[in-house]
C-alpha cells in the first residue's frame, strides 16, 4: 500500500506499486482465487508509465475500476471485454483507418484518402461476402 500526503490529506493506494529499482509506477494487483482460470498469471501487474506519484494515483484508480469491472463480468459468465455498441465499435473501426468521426465531412486531403481507403475496405467486404 502506497501513501501520498495531499497537503492535509493523506491518501492510500493499495494496488500502487513502484520497484525499488524503477522510476515508473505500476498498478499490481493479486488475481482472486476463483478467476485464476481466466488469467495466465496469479498477479495482475500493468505499468502505469509514470514517473509522478499523484498523476500514477489517478491512474491506478482507472485500472482498477476497469479491473474490478473485468473481475464482476468473469462471475457472471461473461467475457473479459466489456461488450463494445454498435457506435463504440464503429469508432474503434474508423480508428484502423487513421479516421475519425469528425472526418466524416473534413475537407482536408488527408481524410480524403483515408475515406477512400476505408471505402474501398467495405467493398471489398461486400464483394468477397456476396460472391
Amino acid at each position: 500500500m502506497m501513501e501520498i500526503n495531499l497537503g492535509t490529506f493523506t491518501v492510500y493506494m493499495k494496488y500502487l506499486f513502484k520497484r525499488a529499482n524503477r522510476k515508473t509506477y505500476y498498478y499490481r494487483r493479486r488475481v482472486p482465487e476463483d478467476l485464476l482460470q481466466h488469467y495466465s498469471r496469479a498477479y495482475i501487474e500493468v505499468s502505469l508509465k509514470q514517473t509522478d506519484k499523484v498523476l500514477a494515483s489517478k491512474i491506478c484508480e482507472r485500472y482498477h475500476e476497469k479491473i474490478e469491472k473485468e473481475f464482476r463480468r468473469l462471475r457472471q459468465g461473461l467475457s473479459k471485454q466489456e461488450e463494445l455498441s454498435n457506435f463504440e465499435a464503429a469508432v474503434n473501426h474508423l480508428k484502423l483507418f487513421g479516421l475519425s468521426p469528425d472526418d466524416a465531412l473534413g475537407e482536408n486531403d488527408e481524410a480524403e484518402y483515408a475515406r477512400d481507403i476505408f471505402f474501398d475496405s467495405i467493398d471489398n467486404t461486400i464483394t468477397n461476402k456476396l460472391s
